[in-house]
């Protein structure tokens, strides 16, 4: 949900001391929403927990229908980016489940709440053995909110034990931007030939790189050089690195995306927002 209000003369010396450019004196007959992020702000240094969007307009649709952005899968960073008025908290400094929060209110300022799309009835597949697909309108309104799971220390991070080793680590949650720049290298080794382009890599990567400090069973320093940092994760159980990935993504701010819908069949079942080409029409 979001807080809807005006934009008059008398709240913009608040708006300007919580970041807001001075664009506002530009576009002061654009109306825009108060978000407030799943993270609520516990991760960034600013600790902001709402965000200004200004709504989508007619004058969005040339990027909304920019073939180079769709292709670069860049359109949804470069909308927000586009939408959000304060700032000092780019696309690529969020983390996933803050960005889909501004993207599910991007979309009901510019088309309403609801959003019709075609999704596998699960219910038919599990109960009746059918490969079924159904339209369902989805309420945008209704989604909720998925908070931190644990509190992070002063430095924002989590502590974790493993439970195989018992050894202790300190994790970072990892931006959208930190994310994609794993990728990047992964996608770079694989074409010089220093990894297998058939293998998958995310998942050990991005572990590694959000592991910050790693403390061994029975020892009472805490390691923190990168490359002994990897040389003890390569080296973990196969539990103890799904286990942590596990957690990992247990406490990851975000929005849950599934709704309950009537299946054709008789039953019900639960789907997932697909967030792809077409939401933003």
């Amino acid at each position: 949900m979001t807080e809807k209000f005006e934009l008059t003369s008398e709240n913009l010396e608040r708006f300007e001391k919580e970041g807001i450019t001075n664009r506002f004196e530009e576009e002061i007959d654009l109306p825009v929403d108060k978000v407030e992020l799943p993270s609520q702000g516990l991760l960034y240094n600013s600790r902001r927990k709402l965000v200004t969007i200004k709504h989508l307009t007619t004058e969005d649709e040339n990027v909304l229908s920019s073939k180079s952005l769709k292709e670069s899968g860049d359109l949804t960073s470069y909308l927000v980016d586009r939408k959000i008025v304060e700032k000092d908290l780019s696309s690529s400094d969020m983390f996933l489940g803050d960005q889909l929060k501004i993207l599910i209110a991007l979309r009901i300022t510019g088309f309403g709440p609801l959003f019709e799309t075609e999704v596998l009835d699960r219910y038919a597949l599990i109960e009746k053995g059918v490969v079924e697909y159904t339209k369902v309108v989805f309420d945008l309104n209704e989604f909720k909110d998925i908070p931190i799971g644990a509190s992070p220390d002063e430095d924002m991070l989590f502590l974790y034990e493993l439970p195989l080793s018992k050894h202790q680590i300190k994790f970072k949650l990892l931006t959208i931007g930190q994310e994609n720049r794993i990728k990047q290298s992964i996608e770079a080794k694989q074409k010089t030939g220093f990894l297998d382009k058939d293998k998958e890599y995310f998942i050990t990567y991005s572990n590694m790189e959000s592991i910050q400090k790693i403390k061994l069973v029975n020892t009472d320093k805490w390691i923190t050089d990168r490359s002994e940092i990897e040389k003890i994760y390569k080296k973990l159980a196969l539990g103890d690195g799904q286990k942590f990935r596990d957690y990992f993504n247990s406490i990851s701010p975000g929005v849950d995306l599934s709704q309950e819908f009537e299946s054709k069949r008789g039953g019900r079942f639960r789907a997932i927002l697909p967030i792809r080409q077409g939401f933003f029409s």
